[in-house]
């Protein structure tokens, strides 16, 4: 048996296995179906007219208002994916970023 990619489906295994299963399908295959951004859970549509990309920007402004950041601050994200939430935080809030991810192809694209 085998997922629409052909891969053998993830039975059991340490965490990071699971993960690089998940999510290092390739970076093309998410970019199908996620935003410009590449982010990986809901949106904020603060405006119904807006589409997901509005509202994936609404939803990283909407963390950082909450998280008060200010520029120097350092902002740890674990699990950041593709890297969203920090390339939002340094180019809007002035924040340094540091980010982990599982995912090779993740890392990698954030970079």
């Amino acid at each position: 048996r085998s997922d629409l990619s052909g891969r053998k489906p993830f039975v059991s295994g340490s965490n990071k296995e699971a993960i690089q299963h998940h999510y290092d399908i390739s970076n093309d295959f998410y970019r199908l179906f996620l935003d410009e951004r590449m982010v990986y859970s809901c949106g904020y549509f603060h405006d119904f007219a807006n589409g997901i990309d509005e509202a994936q920007v609404d939803k990283l402004d909407h963390i950082c208002r909450k998280l008060r950041l200010k520029p120097g601050e350092r902002l740890l994200d674990i699990g950041c994916g593709w890297g969203a939430m920090l390339i939002h935080a340094a180019k809007n809030y002035g924040v340094v970023g540091h980010g982990v991810s599982l995912s090779q192809a993740q890392t990698d694209l954030a970079r």
